[in-house]
């Protein structure tokens, strides 16, 4: 078994480790720049940062990646992969860690003008949440 994961084909959704693919906002195959990154789901454990400070670890992740077309941001849930397993199966604790994306904000082919999709819903979901809310609120006023 190899200690890394292999390389994901071009048509794959975005994540941290392998930040290209197609754009879930655009559409457009694109190459993405990594904006933040934070802790979703801690796994119990801790490590030692600078001298005597313990940090919780955590096995899952959101990553804001910017898309370089339209240079709009989208949302990546992520797990960790260390040695080609991931890290919450148990596995091994060394080797290579890897963030892959399981779940996509905007969820891809939600952007409006989608055919296959109502119009209402489309825009519901291709904006952000605030944004569609105030739109709504101003349309009552």
């Amino acid at each position: 078994m190899s200690d890394q994961l292999p390389r994901k084909p071009d048509e794959t959704l975005p994540d941290s480790t392998s930040p290209y693919g197609p754009c879930p906002r655009c559409g457009r195959l694109s190459n993405f720049t990594i904006k933040v990154s934070a802790p979703v789901t801690y796994d119990g454990g801790s490590m030692a940062v600078g001298g005597m400070q313990h940090e919780p670890t955590h096995d899952e992740q959101l990553t804001v990646l910017q898309c370089q077309g339209c240079h709009q941001n989208i949302v990546v849930i992520e797990e960790q992969y260390v040695g080609g397993s991931r890290t919450r199966d148990g596995g091994t604790r060394s080797g290579p860690v890897e963030w892959r994306g399981v779940h996509w904000w905007p969820t891809p082919g939600m952007r409006p003008g989608n055919p296959d999709v109502p119009a209402a819903v489309s825009e519901a979901v291709a904006r952000p949440p605030a944004a569609w809310l105030y739109k709504r609120l101003e349309q009552r006023r």
